[in-house]
């Protein structure tokens, strides 16, 4: 009988999860499927771009389409998954979505916990971090009725000003950078 691969912990061992201060998280589709957006390169009649929180928007004129920034499309799939981000401050009032991009195949976000950082859902685990992403991956589950998420995820904890800035324009330029992204799914 085959053994089972050996998985490497992905959290810091011995860290307190609940720790106030920034976080960036990556979590990737299952099998790495594009099925949560597309990238689009000219603006559409009307739309609005780019998608996040704190994205400005801009719309185009009626009858015009112009060339525009890279920027997301989301599937239904995807609008799930927007609007599910959007909820969950409502379940974490200490967790603040500071940004967040979804690209075809996984999202950044970048969440900040303050205060005792204790969530209002019942979890396995009393880590916010864990519990956050937990509780999301469930919740656009069920409300998509499909497996969308990988087993994991990837967190960093940010450790100061300039690192969370460099994050921050990491996520808002990741549309652009999609044809050069570790994550870039060629039968796009």
């Amino acid at each position: 009988m085959d053994e089972l691969p050996i998985r490497k912990p992905m959290r810091l061992k011995n860290y307190d999860y609940n720790t106030p201060g920034a976080y960036f998280i990556t979590i990737c589709t299952k099998d790495k499927r594009s099925i949560l957006s597309r990238i689009a390169y000219d603006t559409p009649v009307g739309a609005a771009v780019p998608v996040g929180p704190h994205a400005a928007s801009q719309t185009t004129d009626v009858g015009v389409d112009v060339p525009g920034d890279p920027h997301s499309v989301l599937t239904n799939t995807g609008r799930i998954v927007d609007e599910t981000l959007r909820e969950m401050e409502s379940f974490y009032p200490n967790v603040s979505l500071e940004r967040y991009v979804i690209m075809p195949n996984h999202i950044h976000m970048l969440i900040n916990i303050s205060g005792d950082g204790t969530p209002r859902t019942s979890s396995p685990t009393n880590a916010t971090i864990p519990a956050f992403v937990s509780y999301f991956k469930r919740r656009t589950d069920r409300q998509s009725g499909d497996h969308l998420w990988q087993r994991s995820f990837y967190d960093h904890i940010v450790r100061n000003q300039s690192e969370y800035n460099e994050i921050a324009e990491y996520i808002d330029a990741n549309p652009s950078r999609w044809l050069d992204d570790r994550f870039y799914d060629y039968a796009q």
